[in-house]
């Protein structure tokens, strides 16, 4: 058992500290890595050598002289290893493979029947994973699924949409593939990505929310990544908005995701004379069709209703907006945003930023991707990073 004071604990968190230190602000010399991290020069020395050994960091050019001679500027190397980055949907699987600085290289799909047991994806899954290209170093699997994840045992615990509830998709996976494998909510998952290489890196405490086939919901919290006590956290979709709603696929009544998601696309689209299945309203709506963009804005005001319930009560920097219906947005944008600034405290409207995800249908298996990076080369959460701001901007 180590102690506090264990030198190969305190070398191993220094270790951490000095990869996370390269991956978000590299490239960075050795004088910088030890004002960044407080660390002394010996100790960043011997680091440095043990991951240039490893070939995790390499040499990456000469900086700007202050003085002396010009330092040897280091950075992580990208082609060290991939990761594959998994999104378990209703009637497909979708796989990918990322690189360590959150690229989708490749990307392959299996489709199934809606309904489908967890064994027929699984199956699926090492399908697609059998056709992506060989590489050298994998380090892990990431599978984003939707539903209710138990973080510590990587166990889908229940999932409304899929009709599954209390399966271990990890160990299969683990025994076929011989391969760390991490299991989250694919919204976690999602906003993990954002926070590494998309909208999320300005802000630090953020919300993301995917809108399509569900209405999930991912938080950062002064730049951590909120999972609740056991991954429960996000589920935002089952909040109600109006007592005696639509029922929705969790049993309840009223709940956002039946008043905003394709849920309620698929129940409002024939009822006005329209297309049943969500892309296809959208399409009508490109086209100009008025009794689309209404329905498509209608459900953005239901929306804003979900989220300024979640503005009141988290007062976050942002909303970050993703998902498959990314697609309408500029149709549901201006009736969603309006609800949240009318119904929300003044002082937290005024501050809030609602902006589109930058990664796309990407996001979903970067994200996935990440899952093995953030767990094998993550800091410990006595983080020492306060002050990197000031650095980079000297």
């Amino acid at each position: 058992m180590t102690t506090k004071g264990d030198p190969q604990l305190i070398r191993w968190l220094n270790r951490r500290l000095v990869i996370d230190a390269l991956r978000r602000y590299g490239p960075l010399s050795r004088t910088d890595l030890g004002q960044l991290l407080g660390l002394e020069p010996s100790t960043i020395t011997s680091i440095i050598q043990e991951l240039l050994a490893e070939g995790l960091v390499r040499e990456v050019g000469q900086g700007e002289s202050r003085g002396g001679r010009r330092p040897i500027l280091l950075d992580l190397n990208y082609d060290y290893g991939h990761t594959l980055g998994a999104k378990i949907e209703v009637e497909r699987v979708r796989v990918g493979l990322v690189s360590l600085d959150g690229r989708l290289l490749a990307e392959v799909e299996e489709r199934y029947e809606r309904g489908s047991s967890p064994k027929r994806v699984l199956n699926a899954l090492l399908k697609a994973i059998e056709q992506l290209p060989n590489v050298p170093r994998l380090l892990g699997l990431g599978v984003g699924v939707s539903g209710f994840v138990h973080s510590e045992r990587d166990h889908l615990m229940y999932s409304p949409i899929l009709g599954w509830q209390e399966v271990d998709l990890a160990s299969p996976l683990r025994e076929r593939l011989a391969l760390p494998v991490f299991i989250t909510n694919d919204v976690t998952a999602f906003t993990l990505g954002e926070k590494w290489y998309g909208a999320g890196r300005r802000f630090r405490n953020f919300l993301l929310v995917t809108v399509g086939e569900g209405i999930g919901a991912g938080l950062s919290l002064e730049g951590h990544l909120y999972e609740g006590t056991i991954g429960g956290a996000g589920e935002l979709g089952h909040t109600c908005i109006q007592i005696d709603g639509p029922l929705c696929r969790c049993g309840e009544r009223g709940c956002l995701e039946a008043l905003a998601s394709d849920a309620f696309l698929r129940r409002e689209g024939p009822r006005h004379g329209l297309p049943a299945e969500p892309e296809a309203i959208v399409r009508v709506a490109q086209e100009g069709n008025p009794e689309a963009r209404e329905l498509l804005a209608q459900m953005g005001r239901h929306l804003g209703i979900g989220l300024k319930n979640a503005v009141n009560l988290l007062n976050p920097e942002a909303i970050v907006i993703g998902g498959e219906r990314l697609d309408a947005f500029e149709f549901f944008r201006t009736a969603m945003e309006e609800e949240v600034l009318k119904h929300s405290f003044p002082a937290e409207a005024e501050s809030l930023e609602i902006v589109p995800a930058e990664l796309g249908e990407a996001g979903w298996l970067i994200g996935a991707g990440t899952l093995p990076i953030r767990a094998r080369f993550r800091p410990p959460a006595t983080e020492r990073l306060s002050h990197t701001e000031s650095l980079r901007s000297s």
